[in-house]
């Protein structure tokens, strides 16, 4: 199945509200790291040193989901990544199995832009929590990680389409979203952050309006046929 089919794919059904937006994360495929596309980079968290984590399954569909709420009070949103994401150091390196990634921003949502910004003083904190690790990964099963943010250029992270200093030129852009961000760990240091695409998610029509769609269509399929 071609990345096209499973972007599609991970437009999935999900409550929907004026206020939430929800979105399926992929992998960047403009990191750094050679031979490695990943959605989160945490160096020293191995004993291999560069780290990377895969926000895909072995599939290539999404196993990480964004939410926004974009008016939680005072001019302010929330952004939440939530997911399993699988470690593995780069390059062909260790296999760490699988984690439960779950991290919250405090910041704005500029609707007219498209731009979630997590900036300096707003809330951020996550934790990264071992799910079916292997032996080399520092976590055990359901042994937790606290996961901070670190601000670069008057902000904690981005999300939207673009972001500042976007990594998707070259890339087709229509539909796609990207999310950006320096993280902090007892366990990492030198580059560590979140570099990933995402993709809205489409919520289909409910019950009532999907069975009324059906039977407009009778109706015109029997108009014809008279």
């Amino acid at each position: 199945m071609n990345r096209t089919a499973l972007l599609v794919a991970a437009a999935i059904a999900a409550p929907s509200s004026a206020d939430i937006l929800t979105f399926q994360a992929f992998n960047h495929p403009a990191g750094v790291v050679p031979n490695q596309d990943y959605g989160v980079r945490l160096d020293g968290f191995s004993t291999d040193g560069v780290t990377t984590f895969s926000m895909e399954n072995g599939d290539g569909s999404s196993a990480v989901t964004i939410t926004i709420d974009t008016d939680i009070g005072g001019g302010l949103a929330s952004l939440s990544i939530e997911g399993t994401i699988f470690g593995n150091s780069a390059d062909g390196g260790t296999d760490l199995g699988s984690f439960t990634l779950s991290m919250q921003y405090e910041g704005v949502w500029d609707a007219s832009n498209e731009l979630f910004t997590s900036a300096v003083g707003n809330a951020a904190s996550g934790t990264l929590t071992g799910l079916a690790t292997t032996a080399a990964s520092p976590l055990a099963n359901g042994e937790a990680l606290d996961l901070g943010a670190k601000d670069k250029n008057d902000a904690f992270f981005y999300f939207g389409r673009p972001i500042p200093g976007s990594r998707l030129s070259g890339l087709d852009q229509a539909n796609l979203f990207e999310g950006q961000g320096w993280l902090m760990s007892d366990l990492s240091h030198q580059f560590s952050d979140f570099l990933f695409t995402a993709v809205p998610t489409v919520n289909p029509p409910a019950p009532g309006a999907a069975a009324l769609v059906c039977l407009g269509g009778v109706v015109a399929a029997r108009r014809r046929r008279a």
